[in-house]
């Protein structure tokens, strides 16, 4: 996978399924529509990889807050979040936007460069994707968690005991889960993604994952 690769890939795709059929003219309002709309998809997708390339780091991490503050949006609506009434929490999606700004996107950035320069995915050595999925779990998953476990809230305006209480309560299971769940799509992630999409692909695993829970809750 590559940026060339991707763009190619939706720009043939685009191309092929708006030539018209031999014998049949083009040209419809329907396909005009059609083609604009594949047109400014396509100019969205060359500004989001150009911006992955000019300003990597502001990038992934605006891409992850907004995911994340998308996936609170949608948990909610599905499924209201305990102790609200049933309410919108404005709090909540904004404390999700900010972990995801401040801190998921900025840190997944920093630990995947220095991951491939440490253990580069084209390395001779034996077990390579093995190892460096086994980094991931090791090294960023249980931080990343107790960092998530603790600012969502301090970011609600709840206070550090609170934080505290909930890490207490539950982290070791979520834990647990998260080496279950997402040892296999971190696997994928670190060795055939290329690195400047991986902060997008594990945050739109994480909005799918927020839909499934939100709908089992509910």
């Amino acid at each position: 996978l590559s940026s060339p690769s991707l763009l190619n890939t939706v720009a043939m795709s685009t191309k092929s399924s708006h030539s018209p059929a031999p014998g049949k003219k083009g040209g419809s309002d329907g396909g005009k529509a059609d083609e604009s709309l594949m047109a400014t998809i396509m100019s969205l997708i060359k500004k989001y990889d150009r911006l992955l390339n000019e300003r990597p780091l502001l990038t992934k991490a605006a891409t992850s807050g907004t995911i994340f503050g998308l996936g609170d949006i949608l948990s909610q609506l599905i499924a209201p979040k305990p102790g609200t009434g049933g309410q919108f929490s404005l709090r909540s999606t904004f404390a999700y936007s900010a972990f995801g700004f401040f801190i998921s996107g900025p840190l997944i950035h920093a630990f995947y460069r220095q991951l491939d320069r440490a253990l580069p995915k084209d390395s001779d050595q034996q077990f390579v994707a093995l190892k460096r999925t086994l980094i991931d779990r090791l090294l960023l998953a249980p931080p990343y968690l107790l960092l998530l476990y603790y600012s969502v809230p301090l970011f609600e305006g709840r206070s550090l005991a609170f934080a505290h209480a909930k890490v207490k309560d539950s982290f070791l299971d979520v834990l647990k889960m998260n080496v279950k769940i997402w040892s296999l799509f971190q696997f994928i992630n670190i060795n055939y993604v290329p690195q400047k999409y991986r902060v997008l692909f594990m945050c739109g695993l994480s909005l799918l994952w927020n839909i499934y829970v939100a709908i089992k809750r509910r």
